[in-house]
């Protein structure tokens, strides 16, 4: 009993600080949520053979991510970047908590997990909110707030990385790479699927503006996507009759274009791609050179990781590190179309949106997928 409330308390501890994960509290860059998943892990190791079931029920993911892990490890031998074992203890670091978290999905069950799962992402939502107001209170800020990504998404979220370790030289690039518009679209999802009521309705209406608030495409795509397979799950099932299909893409189609008319002039829908087509042509070239092995793990092109996990990974890896990548994508696209054709409601297709997305429009290398990542991907898989 004891256990298993251990195990509670720590998805309980990794849900709600997942909001802080970019938001260092030691000179050393520890934040709390890798003080949570360490303690997930820690009580993981001691019950290896709950790990050993945990790899073989889901082997077709797994074991493609322990044979990604190794290739990329070895590869720290040929690789000529200085943050190269940083990445790899990184991406060593989410995997061994993703598996911690599915191996405390077993022992707790599924009631108690989602209901720690819920209550996780109320905790972290409230915080968050406490220290956006305080912080902003305390910075004197929120004065000439505008509806852009440089007026509104710095203006706010400036003061929070500050509030915990002084960091004079913030900029966009802090938001972006830690992808914390997948906070809070993950947050959505949890309430939506895992909690009832019209509090519900209303959690999951703020964590989509909050996402929205980062201005950040990736987070929009990942909810149009998850709202589409929503609409044809819904329609195959039969439970959203063909008049409200027509009446649901109607109103979509008219949201949409008021949404893109009041954003147009936003980050939020620039569809400029000439620097990321510029990085897949460099990249292209390295391939074409070293295609089997690639150059190492957490080679860059120009100072960036190449915002293609699949690109990316032939790049640094070659084809040894990017079968194991297609086999593990392959997987979690069949599980979202069988959770779409057979599902009224396609959480797990949903949740795998978030790593699927992710992976294919933001460098990741450091870590393979974000945090926000990993823990839905956790949730797809304990469905």
């Amino acid at each position: 009993m004891q256990s298993r409330m251990v195990d509670y308390l720590c998805i309980v501890a990794l849900v709600a600080s997942l909001p802080f994960f970019p938001m260092k509290i030691t000179s050393t860059g520890m934040a709390v949520f890798h003080v949570s998943a360490l303690l997930a892990i820690s009580v993981m190791i001691i019950r290896p053979l709950d790990v050993m079931k945990v790899v073989g029920n889901s082997p077709y993911f797994s074991l493609p991510l322990l044979a990604y892990i190794s290739i990329a490890g070895i590869s720290l031998a040929i690789t000529t970047q200085e943050t190269g074992f940083v990445a790899w203890v990184k991406t060593l670091f989410y995997s061994l908590m993703f598996f911690a978290i599915l191996s405390a999905r077993g022992r707790v069950g599924e009631e108690k997990f989602r209901g720690g799962v819920v209550f996780g992402a109320a905790i972290g939502l409230t915080m968050f909110v406490f220290v956006l107001v305080y912080a902003n209170f305390k910075a004197g800020a929120g004065g000439g707030i505008t509806l852009s990504y440089y007026g509104l998404t710095i203006g706010l979220f400036k003061p929070v990385f500050e509030f915990f370790l002084s960091k004079e030289d913030f900029s966009s690039r802090d938001l972006m790479r830690s992808a914390m518009t997948e906070v809070f679209v993950l947050y959505a999802f949890l309430f939506w699927f895992y909690s009832k009521g019209k509090v519900n309705v209303i959690l999951v209406l703020f964590c989509v503006l909050l996402s929205l608030g980062f201005f950040s495409r990736r987070g929009l795509v990942m909810l149009v996507i998850a709202g589409f397979l929503w609409w044809v799950s819904g329609l195959l099932s039969g439970k959203i009759s063909g008049s409200k299909a027509i009446g649901i893409s109607i109103f979509s189609f008219i949201l949409a274009a008021v949404f893109v008319a009041t954003f147009s002039e936003t980050r939020l829908v620039d569809l400029e791609v000439s620097s990321r087509a510029s990085q897949f042509e460099v990249a292209a070239q390295s391939i074409n050179e070293n295609i089997f092995m690639g150059v190492g793990y957490a080679a860059k092109v120009g100072g960036l990781y190449v915002h293609n996990m699949l690109i990316a990974t032939w790049y640094m890896l070659g084809v040894a590190g990017l079968v194991p990548i297609i086999l593990m994508t392959v997987f979690m696209l069949h599980r979202a179309a069988v959770s779409v054709r057979y599902s009224p409601v396609p959480i797990v297709a949903m949740f795998f949106c978030i790593p699927l997305v992710g992976g294919m429009v933001g460098s990741t290398t450091e870590g393979l997928y974000t945090p926000a990542a990993w823990l839905a991907m956790a949730f797809a898989l304990s469905e």
